[in-house]
């Protein structure tokens, strides 16, 4: 069977589950050809950019932040949202600028 013979699974539906700046998960409604109907678990991410600002003694800048998941610190290369119509040099500086902040 070549691929133009094959038939796509029948999508009923989607419902959105959760839907955050940064994630989107959806439950999508779906009957593959010959199986039973199910729901899927969607996983969408949207577009990100993370710099990496490495100095003349080859250190790399990154933050030591609390994920609130393991309830530990950890070490962490914060990214940035992609945002339309800008390229990714802007969007790293964004995210440097964000991320580097002056201690004084």
């Amino acid at each position: 069977m070549s691929e133009g013979d094959a038939q796509p699974w029948r999508v009923h539906g989607e419902r959105t589950i959760c839907d955050s700046r940064w994630v989107r998960l959806s439950l999508v409604d779906m009957e593959p050809r010959g199986s039973e109907r199910f729901e899927h678990s969607v996983v969408r991410l949207f577009r990100a950019v993370v710099a990496a600002v490495v100095n003349d003694s080859d250190q790399v800048l990154m933050m030591c932040l609390h994920c609130f998941v393991p309830g530990r610190f950890g070490w962490e290369a914060r990214p940035h949202r992609w945002r339309d119509g800008a390229g990714y040099l802007l969007c790293s500086v964004w995210s440097v600028r964000r991320t580097a902040v002056p201690v004084t």
